[in-house]
C-alpha cells in the first residue's frame, strides 16, 4: 500500500480503471466463448438426434444385420445431414460387436465400450470423446431393438474452431477496448485533476509577501471549489494573523528608537562629565557599546518591518553602482585595517536606477560579513561590472565557508553559524537579511553563488541602465 501510494493519482485511477476493464473484459468473453460453445453443441446434438431416429428407422426397416442394405462399408458414404469425414454411423450389437459402419467410424471398431453399449441398450446416450483423426467428437446412441443401439457422431473440430477464432477476436478487440478504455481513464482522470493542479500552482506561488492574493475558485460548484474556498479561508487568517504581527513589530522597533537613543545620549553625557568616577567609567563604556548595539538593532527591525509591509523607502536614481560601493569600502577601511584583513576592488562601469544609500547599505552588510569571517592576512574581493545586461556587485571572502545546515537559511532573520556568527562578533543576524530585501526592493535578486571550503562569495545583481534608458 505505502508503494501504491507514491503513485501520481491520476496514474492510480487509470490502472483502477484497466484493472476494471480486464476483468469486466475477461468475465464477458468467457460468458460469450462458453456460451457459443453450447449453441453449436447443442446445435449438433439436435442434428445428431434427427439423424439417429432415422437410422432407427432405416435398421427396422432393412434390418441390422450385417450387410445390410442402408449402409456400406466404402469410405465416400455420405450420411444424410452430417458432413463428410466429419460424420460416422455404427450399429452394435448387444455384445458389443459392429454390425454395421458408416462415414468416418468405417471398420470394426465399437464407438462405445461395453458398458456404455448396455446402457444405450435401454436409453439414449449422449457423449463427447476424443476419437483417431477427428478430434473431440460428438456420440449420440440410442436402442434399434432386439438389443442393438444406433450410435451417430459428429466431430467438434468446428466448434473448437469457431471458439478459437472468437477467442482471438475478443483477445484483439479487448486490446484496442484497453487502450481505448484506458487513454479515456487517463484523459478523463487529467481533466478532472486539472483544476486540483491549477490550484497548487496558485498557492504554491503564493509568497509570505503577497499573502493578499487569492486563489481562484472554479466556477463549478464541485470539490475543487470548495478546495479552493477553504484554501482562501486559510489565507484570510494567515494574512491577517501575519499582518498583526507585522505591524507590532513595526511599532515595537519604531517605539525603542526614542528610548535607546536617550539612554545613548545620557551615557554619552556621563562620560564626558568630569565628575564621572574612573571606576563606573568602564561599567559606562559598556552600556553606550550595548545601547549602540540595540540602536542598530531596532534600525534594523524596523527596516525589515517596512520591507515586509511594501512600504521601503527607496529614492531611486539613475547611478553607478561603483559610486556607493565605493563609498562602504572607504567606511569599512578602518575595520578591515584593525582586523588585519586586506581588501581588494576591481570596479568596472555598473549603470543602475537604484537608490545609492540603500546600496551603500548592501555593500555595507555584505563587505562587514566578509571581514568578519575572513583570517588575518587574507584578503576580501569586491567587485562591480555589467554581465547578462545587468549590473551586479559582488564580494567574496577567504574565509572558512558556508556550512550546508547555514547555506539553507543563509538570508533568514537572526541566521547565525556556530562560533564565527556569534554575538561577540557584533552581528545581529540581520544584515544578510536586509540585503536580501533591499535587492528584492529594486527588482533584483542577492544570492550565495560559492561557498566553498576556501571561502564564499555573494552577487547582488540589478536591472541595468541600457544605453536607450
Amino acid at each position: 500500500m505505502t508503494s501504491l501510494a507514491r503513485i501520481p493519482l491520476r496514474w492510480r485511477v487509470t490502472l483502477v480503471a484497466i484493472l476494471v476493464e480486464v476483468v469486466l473484459l475477461a468475465a464477458l468473453g468467457a460468458f460469450v466463448s462458453v456460451r457459443l460453445s453450447d449453441d453449436l453443441t447443442a446445435g449438433i446434438d439436435s442434428s445428431l438426434s434427427a439423424r439417429a431416429t432415422q437410422l432407427v428407422s432405416a435398421v427396422g426397416d432393412g434390418g441390422g444385420g450385417e450387410g445390410g442394405g442402408n449402409f456400406s462399408d466404402s469410405d465416400d458414404v455420405v450420411i444424410p445431414g452430417l458432413a463428410a469425414r466429419e460424420s460416422l454411423a455404427q450399429v452394435v450389437s448387444g455384445a458389443g460387436v459392429v454390425l454395421e459402419s458408416a462415414g468416418a467410424a468405417h471398420g470394426r471398431q465399437p464407438l462405445l465400450n461395453p458398458a456404455q453399449v448396455a446402457r444405450a441398450s435401454h436409453s439414449a446416450v449422449l457423449l463427447t470423446k476424443t476419437l483417431p483423426k477427428l478430434g473431440r467428437t460428438r456420440l449420440l446412441a440410442i436402442p434399434a431393438g432386439s438389443g442393438t443401439v444406433v450410435v451417430v457422431g459428429n466431430s467438434l473440430s468446428s466448434v473448437d474452431q469457431a471458439r478459437s477464432q472468437l477467442v482471438s477476436l475478443l483477445g484483439v478487440g479487448g486490446f484496442i477496448a484497453l487502450l481505448i478504455g484506458g487513454g479515456a481513464s487517463w484523459w478523463l482522470a487529467g481533466r478532472a485533476l486539472r483544476p486540483i493542479d491549477r490550484l497548487s500552482l496558485a498557492a504554491a506561488s503564493i509568497g509570505g509577501d503577497d499573502l493578499e492574493r487569492r486563489v481562484p475558485v472554479p466556477p463549478a460548484g464541485d470539490e475543487a471549489a470548495r478546495l479552493a474556498q477553504t484554501l482562501n479561508r486559510l489565507l484570510e487568517r494567515i494574512s491577517a494573523s501575519v499582518g498583526k504581527e507585522r505591524a507590532f513589530f513595526a511599532d515595537a522597533s519604531h517605539e525603542l528608537r526614542t528610548p535607546v537613543a536617550v539612554l545613548h545620549a545620557e551615557l554619552e553625557v556621563a562620560l564626558r562629565s568630569p565628575s564621572t568616577p574612573d571606576s563606573a567609567r568602564g561599567v559606562l563604556e559598556s552600556m553606550k557599546e550595548e545601547t549602540e548595539r540595540l540602536s542598530r538593532l531596532t534600525d534594523d527591525l524596523l527596516v525589515l518591518a517596512r520591507a515586509d509591509a511594501g512600504r521601503m523607502e527607496l529614492v531611486r536614481q539613475a547611478s553607478d553602482l561603483t559610486v556607493p560601493v565605493g563609498r562602504a569600502v572607504q567606511l569599512l577601511g578602518s575595520l578591515a585595517a584593525r582586523q588585519g584583513v586586506l581588501v581588494s576592488t576591481q570596479f568596472a562601469p555598473a549603470p543602475a536606477r537604484v537608490d545609492p544609500d540603500r546600496i551603500t547599505q548592501v555593500a555595507l552588510n555584505l563587505m562587514d560579513n566578509a571581514i568578519r569571517h575572513t583570517p588575518a592576512g587574507r584578503t576580501i574581493h569586491v567587485e562591480t561590472g555589467l554581465i547578462d545586461g545587468e549590473a551586479f556587485l559582488s564580494v567574496s571572502d577567504e574565509g572558512p565557508g558556508i556550512s550546508d545546515e547555514l547555506a539553507v537559511r543563509i538570508f533568514e532573520r537572526f541566521s547565525r553559524g556556530d562560533s564565527a556568527r556569534g554575538r561577540e562578533s557584533g552581528g545581529t543576524g540581520l544584515g544578510l537579511a536586509i540585503a536580501f530585501a533591499i535587492a528584492k526592493a529594486h527588482s533584483g535578486s542577492l544570492v550565495l553563488e560559492e561557498r566553498g571550503a576556501t571561502g564564499s562569495r555573494f552577487v547582488l545583481r540589478l536591472p541595468a541602465i541600457t544605453p536607450s534608458g
